[in-house]
């Protein structure tokens, strides 16, 4: 009974050994699979975010506020620098709370600025010319979470008679 007693034992053992290794193998599969659904969530985040930029950025290049015309006939990525000056300071959160509140439902948590890059000014005391759009970036600003879109445009200067235009950059942070 004594040796019956032992190999029952030895098999109970056995049997407890292979539930435990049997368990270690079902965790390290549970932690694999969660590893690979939470990159999968992230990467869905991501292409979220590009697309909200997208948006955004159309919003910005079709915007009538902003758009430059000749002759009365639209012109397709273009901006004209006055209203640039003019819409800038408009939306500043601290002047005008209610417009900014009227554009924030178009661009949401984001920074939007078009930075005049050729042709250089001459003037090294007024550099590149640089307008702020719309300025709301979260409290808990973190770069690498943010999704940057640029996008060169024409840039209309309508008091000038020749070399009216210029290239801009527009440039998109948008947060989540």
């Amino acid at each position: 009974m004594n040796i019956i007693s032992k190999r029952s034992q030895i098999n109970m053992m056995e049997t407890i050994m292979v539930l435990f290794i049997f368990f270690i193998i079902v965790v390290i599969g549970f932690m694999f699979y969660s590893k690979i659904q939470e990159s999968s969530i992230n990467e869905l985040q991501r292409t979220r975010f590009e697309q909200d930029a997208v948006a955004t950025a159309e919003n910005m290049l079709y915007m009538p506020e902003l758009q430059c015309s000749e002759k009365s006939v639209l012109i397709d990525v273009c901006f004209d620098v006055y209203k640039l000056d003019a819409f800038s300071s408009l939306v500043d959160q601290a002047q005008d709370k209610e417009a900014f509140l009227f554009y924030q439902r178009d661009f949401g948590s984001s920074v939007v600025n078009i930075t005049e890059i050729f042709p250089a000014s001459t003037d090294p005391a007024v550099g590149l010319r640089k307008w702020t759009i719309y300025n709301n970036p979260p409290e808990n600003r973190d770069k690498k979470s943010s999704v940057i879109m640029e996008i060169p445009v024409s840039l209309k200067d309508p008091i000038k008679r020749y070399a009216q235009y210029s290239i801009g950059i527009l440039s998109i942070e948008v947060f989540p």
